[in-house]
């Protein structure tokens, strides 16, 4: 981020007139500043001065002299002011919303010790720090004042978050304080945070880290639980003085620290999670800045000085054209400032999430506006001048619907007819009695049937069907279990839907036989499988046994070839009676076995009984030498 000098809204004077406080009016219209001589002066955004009206003492008696004005805070609808004095008061001003309003106090807040900081940060709660230590809370609505915690040390500087929901106190012995209205899930502890080794005057709360400058020209970057991330050590500089104030940017991103002649500024690196330095602002002349004050949309930055002067800075990374029609600054990484050229009106968009913000387009007859990060899309209109950060809008047939000022998905449904005169849409139209919000959504689901349904049911029916599977499960059924399945669903029995828990359980097959429970068995006794999907085996005919399930591959193959046929099957029947469904008759298969004995016995014998082959030879040998021995014989004869 860049800091170009524009003008000077008030001119310092020759002698010390310090400028005290400043402060930007949430709605960007008005710019408060309080000087020396306790006059508030109110400027427009051009930087124009339209009204100002002087501060009271907490007391006439004593005087207009008698007090300083320490701080001052806008209240979150900009019709007020609130001024802390040193007088032990604090005075909330109405101002209204035009120039030349009459301004009256409308509260009082008396307290023990002089209010040095002031914050107004939620719609009836002001938050003050005291001379004493302590750090209050004021109520408007009741117009009453407590105490939130106490220390025993000087408040001598506030800072809130960027949601506004937390704050730091820093107080004169080096103490940081933190504590959260609504800590928004983020877990971080409350209480003492850090010790800072000066006065922590400079304090400022970025959106991922914590900083403080003091008297010791070094300005140290925290972490979330108070450890330090980086220090930038300026005491070796002779030009250098101690930082006195800072203010950080409405997106969180980056910081300005204020000492003397001189503007520190120092950008969030999110890629690398490290403050980069970036070229300071030097004023010759300028001396001591006393107080800084940021625009709320983070285009402009405003800086007091001791000598009761006011200069005002531009504040912007990159600025550009879009169609000739519009102007686009970006004053961070995630925030953009979009303006019409033509109408002068302007738009804030910002990523609430801290992302960087890629790409802005203007679509729509240049009425809406679309910006996408790397994780969330944009949406914006700017007649309305209403936004939101979503993170899906249409994918692959689902329409999400998307309210205005609203970071949530509305609804979702699926539909593929995308033509916006096919839907329709009503939000809080005709207000019912008992009924909060009267939102209902009318689509296609097909050529010729309209949908008509409340967004919150949708959403109901969303997250209903975040974690579901598109299909319903009639049972689960074990075959062949082992012995821990059913150890197993007793364990789990309990966490089950009651629905869930009336169903048969799994069989016990530890248990005995004649209860019933036959294991494997039961799925086909109760009839949730047809007999004609299994072997033989589970035949109502064929007794229990366990050689039966040690099939081969083989036979299965063979009895799912033969009966895993259209023809045994009804495709529509899934839950069969027993017996409905039976195999077809099959030839005997004992009988086969036995004849197939028979034979190889027979076989088996025959071979036994015929001689082998060389016992052949040798008989047949034994034959031919009785025969030659008989013709010898013949011959001597």
């Amino acid at each position: 981020m860049q800091l170009k000098h524009l003008k000077t809204l008030l001119t310092p004077q020759e002698g010390a007139a310090k400028v005290t406080c400043m402060v930007w009016a949430p709605n960007n219209a008005k710019f408060a500043v309080c000087t020396v001589d306790r006059v508030v002066l109110l400027y427009d955004e051009q930087g124009e001065r339209r009204d100002k009206f002087s501060t009271k003492p907490q007391d006439s008696k004593y005087g207009k002299q008698s007090y300083v004005v320490n701080d001052m805070a806008f209240s979150p609808d900009s019709t007020k002011i609130a001024v802390a004095q040193s007088d032990n008061i604090i005075f909330v001003y109405k101002i209204g919303e035009d120039w030349g309003d009459k301004k009256a106090i409308c509260y009082k807040f008396y307290q023990t010790s002089a209010v040095t900081r002031l914050l107004w940060p939620a719609e009836h709660a002001i938050v003050y720090g005291l001379v004493d230590g302590k750090v209050r809370l004021a109520n408007t609505q009741t117009n009453k004042s407590s105490s939130i915690y106490n220390t025993e040390s000087c408040v001598v500087s506030l800072a809130s978050n960027v949601s506004g929901k937390g704050i730091l106190s820093g107080h004169a012995d080096g103490t940081v304080v933190r504590y959260f209205f609504d800590d928004e899930g983020s877990g971080e502890s409350q209480g003492k945070l850090l010790t800072h080794p000066c006065p922590p005057y400079a304090l400022a709360w970025g959106a991922n880290s914590i900083m403080v400058g003091g008297c010791d020209k070094k300005v140290v970057a925290y972490g979330r639980e108070g450890h330090v991330l980086h220090t930038f050590d300026y005491s070796r500089d002779s030009t250098e003085r101690e930082f006195t104030v800072a203010a950080t940017s409405p997106s969180g991103q980056s910081v300005v620290f204020g000492s003397y002649d001189r503007l520190r500024v120092f950008n969030w690196a999110p890629r690398r999670g490290v403050w980069d330095e970036a070229k300071p602002k030097e004023i010759l002349n300028l001396y001591t800045i006393t107080s800084l004050a940021w625009k709320k949309d983070g285009s402009r930055l405003c800086a007091g000085t001791l000598c009761g002067g006011v200069e005002l800075f531009d504040c912007c990374l990159r600025r550009t054209i879009y169609k000739n029609k519009f102007e686009i600054t970006y004053v961070g990484l995630s925030q953009v400032l979009v303006r019409n050229l033509s109408s002068g009106t302007r738009v804030v968009l910002k990523s609430y999430y801290g992302y960087e913000i890629e790409e802005v387009k203007i679509l729509g007859k240049d009425r809406y506006l679309v910006a996408h990060t790397s994780d969330t899309l944009l949406l914006g209109d700017l007649l309305t001048t209403k936004l939101s950060e979503v993170c899906m809008i249409f994918n692959a047939g689902e329409l999400s619907l998307v309210e205005y000022s609203n970071n949530e998905i509305l609804g979702s449904v699926r539909t593929e007819f995308m033509n916006p005169h096919l839907i329709s849409v009503r939000l809080n139209e005709r207000k019912q009695r008992g009924v909060e919000d009267n939102k209902k959504l009318a689509y296609l689901i097909d050529i010729k049937t309209i949908a008509v349904g409340e967004c919150a049911q949708i959403v109901l029916r969303q997250e209903k069907q975040k974690d579901s599977f598109p299909a319903r499960f009639g049972g689960i059924h074990f075959v062949n279990q082992p012995w821990y399945i059913h150890a197993l669903y007793t364990v789990i029995r309990p966490f089950l839907k009651d629905k869930t828990r009336k169903r048969p359980p799994p069989a016990d097959p530890s248990r005995d036989l004649a209860v019933g429970a036959r294991g494997d068995d039961a799925a086909v006794r109760h009839g949730h499988v047809a007999r004609t999907l299994l072997d033989h085996a589970y035949d109502e005919e064929t007794d229990y046994c366990p050689e039966s399930y040690t099939l081969s591959v083989q036979d299965l193959e063979r009895d799912l070839e033969k009966n895993l046929s259209p023809k045994t099957m009804k495709r529509s029947q899934s839950v069969v009676e027993p017996g409905v469904l039976k195999r077809p008759d099959k030839p005997n298969v004992k009988e086969a076995d036995r004849k197939n004995a028979r034979a190889e016995e027979e076989s088996v014998r025959l071979a036994s009984t015929q001689p082998s082959r060389s016992e052949q030879g040798r008989r047949a040998g034994r034959k031919r030498e009785a025969a030659g021995l008989d013709e010898s014989r013949q011959l001597e004869c």
